[in-house]
């Protein structure tokens, strides 16, 4: 089609309309995920974050009658959303999948009328005397009485070109079992001597040969 590079990826949906280049926010809702914001709005309670954090102030809030809004950058559920198993969280002894224990709590914010919008990704927080401005992408901003932050982690990518070509694939950010399945009796390089590198380095598959480089 002769396109220029800014126009991709092209998306071609239904009824013939066309996105060129959209963001991850303007194709969910193209698709009909996600709630749909309207360039300004006021709540009581802004959530940013839609982990479990993010979540259980959701459902405290709007039990408690506050019109509240969670706003997630990515998908709701955060990290624990992709843990395969989670045993250390209240009232669940013998353990539970994150996207079920997430799904509850989606579900349970929703049955006090608790508004998720996703993807859409906070820029900027303006303090204010009877309320604050929380600016999103795609200039959306949100008046609201009161702001939890529960942005949760980001993992460090080391700034190496290409990279984003290999996660998933040899580049991995977790070392659960299907990890080390696919690391086995192979050379693996853990970047990173904290906590979290030392527990992946003794995780990789077997045969596999380790070395942890501290940054």
């Amino acid at each position: 089609m002769g396109l220029p590079p800014e126009s991709l990826p092209l998306v071609l949906l239904p009824g013939g309309e066309e996105l060129r280049g959209p963001s991850s926010g303007q194709l969910s809702r193209a698709l009909g995920i996600g709630a749909v914001l309207a360039r300004r709005e006021e709540v009581d309670l802004l959530v940013i974050g839609g982990g479990p954090a993010g979540l259980g102030a959701a459902v405290y809030g709007a039990s408690e009658g506050l019109s509240t809004l969670v706003v997630e950058s990515d998908a709701l559920g955060g990290q624990a959303g992709t843990s395969r198993r989670i045993e250390n969280y209240l009232g669940f002894p013998a353990g539970i999948t994150g996207g079920e224990l997430m799904s509850r709590a989606v579900t349970q914010a929703r049955k006090f009328e608790a508004r998720t919008a996703t993807p859409y990704r906070a820029l900027s927080l303006e303090p204010g005397g009877g309320r604050h401005v929380v600016r999103l992408e795609d200039d959306h901003e949100i008046a609201a009485r009161a702001v939890i932050l529960a942005t949760g982690a980001q993992y460090n990518r080391p700034p190496v070109a290409g990279l984003s070509d290999f996660e998933g694939v040899s580049v991995f950010y977790a070392a659960g079992p299907p990890e080390a399945q696919r690391c086995g009796a192979t050379r693996v390089g853990v970047v990173g001597g904290g906590n979290g590198g030392a527990v992946r380095a003794r995780l990789p598959g077997r045969g596999a040969r380790t070395r942890v480089v501290s940054r």
